[in-house]
């Protein structure tokens, strides 16, 4: 949970491919690039109907407060990919983590994540050290 919280993803997964032995194992999680900018649609009661992507393949900025001020870097899925894989990665696992139905009947306000994940989670293994 931090790729998309940094400027140069590229220096981060280069990093990754030069400590891991091959064969290593990376397993990285982010908030959802497709879902996570998008706004959800309501209907006339507030319930949640959909999220309005409106403008996913542009790289941005944002600034974000959850816990004080934080940047946002948004990138589409596959600049994480091409990263990857241009460092010698390939992706063997995706989930997109959804809450349980046991945690949606003690959390309603869950819901909505059983149909739109707010999270991407993948393993990649490293096949081949890059060259310089």
């Amino acid at each position: 949970m931090v790729l998309m919280d940094i400027p140069r993803v590229d220096v981060a997964i280069a990093e990754f491919a030069r400590i891991l032995a091959a064969g290593g194992v990376l397993v990285f999680s982010l908030t959802h690039p497709c879902f996570f900018c998008a706004d959800w649609v309501h209907d006339r009661q507030g319930a949640r109907l959909h999220k309005a992507v409106a403008d996913y393949l542009t790289a941005k900025v944002a600034q974000l407060d959850f816990w004080g001020p934080t940047l946002h870097f948004h990138r589409p899925l596959s600049s994480y990919l091409d990263e990857m894989s241009g460092n010698g990665f390939v992706l063997d696992a995706v989930k997109e983590p959804m809450p349980t139905e046991d945690a949606v009947i003690q959390h309603p306000d869950l819901a909505h994540h059983r149909r739109i994940p707010s999270f991407i989670v993948g393993r990649a293994r490293l096949l081949r050290f890059p060259t310089p």
